[in-house]
């Protein structure tokens, strides 16, 4: 219970230094036109979501490797970005430390790996507009959250995108940010 109060903490204290931190890290494209946003690593054995969700019965922390798809993600630096969850409830990944961001557009519905660590945790009203200006949701929505959301929270040290290059490369979007 402690180690979730921290790591909210953490959180909190890392997105509500406004995302500015301008750090895109494409960091390689493997001949499977996968690129890695972070560390780079083995994506073998990366589970689905759904079975990723399921192993939190009753653990407080899980390292992670597995397999969604992106709904959206922070539109200002890439430093968040939500998962697709049929579950109870949604699922956030946010960048290890900052150090590094996803595209800012051009995401959603595409699929990724996540490596990292997650565990259950719940978001506060302040923090959940934070991330709707990130998103740049509109005011009547940002003015509707009104209540702290239960989440799946991922602290991610990298992300493998397949398709981004696909969907990016000469269809006249120049906002993918990647390589910083």
């Amino acid at each position: 219970m402690i180690m979730k109060k921290v790591t909210f903490f953490l959180f909190a204290s890392m997105a509500m230094g406004g995302c500015d931190h301008g750090k895109h890290q494409h960091t390689n494209t493997n001949p499977n036109g996968v690129e890695f946003y972070g560390e780079v690593f083995d994506t073998t054995g990366a589970i689905s979501q759904v079975d990723m969700a399921q192993t939190f019965q009753g653990n407080d922390t899980v390292p992670v490797k597995f397999k969604a798809s992106i709904v959206e993600t922070c539109a200002k630096t890439g430093c968040w970005m939500t998962i697709a969850n049929n579950g109870a409830y949604p699922m956030y990944v946010f960048m290890k430390d900052h150090a590094f961001g996803v595209p800012l557009e051009g995401c959603a519905n595409l699929g990724c790996i996540v490596n990292g660590v997650a565990h259950r945790d719940t978001l506060s009203v302040k923090l959940l507009k934070h991330f709707a200006e990130d998103a740049k949701k509109s005011q009547a929505e940002i003015d509707a959250i009104t209540e702290p959301v239960p989440c799946l929270s991922v602290t991610a040290s990298g992300v493998a995108l397949k398709g981004f290059e696909e969907h990016f490369h000469g269809d006249g979007h120049e906002n993918c940010n990647h390589s910083h």
